[in-house]
């Protein structure tokens, strides 16, 4: 991104950081929860293949910050999803 703006890595982390008040990384980590939430309440989709889907090897990272993010596991979404 900081290549196609014509700024530096660290210039673009700064400014992005000052005016979105969150990093880069801390953005895409919540949108992918979001998509992870998503697709879990829907019911269509198991932890494992939401996991693998976003790109997480480790199921159990993947588990780890969903919780942090969103305050409930993967597989308690998945059980409201079915009541």
């Amino acid at each position: 991104m900081a290549e196609e703006f014509g700024v530096s890595a660290s210039k673009l982390k700064r400014d992005f950081k000052q005016l979105f008040d969150t990093t880069i990384y801390q953005l895409y980590a919540l949108a992918k929860m979001d998509e992870a939430f998503r697709r879990l309440k829907s019911g269509q989709f198991s932890v494992t293949e939401v996991g693998y889907d976003l790109g997480y090897q480790n199921l159990s990272k993947f588990a780890e910050m969903f919780r942090k993010v969103k305050g409930i596991s993967p597989k308690e979404v998945i059980k409201l999803a079915e009541i």
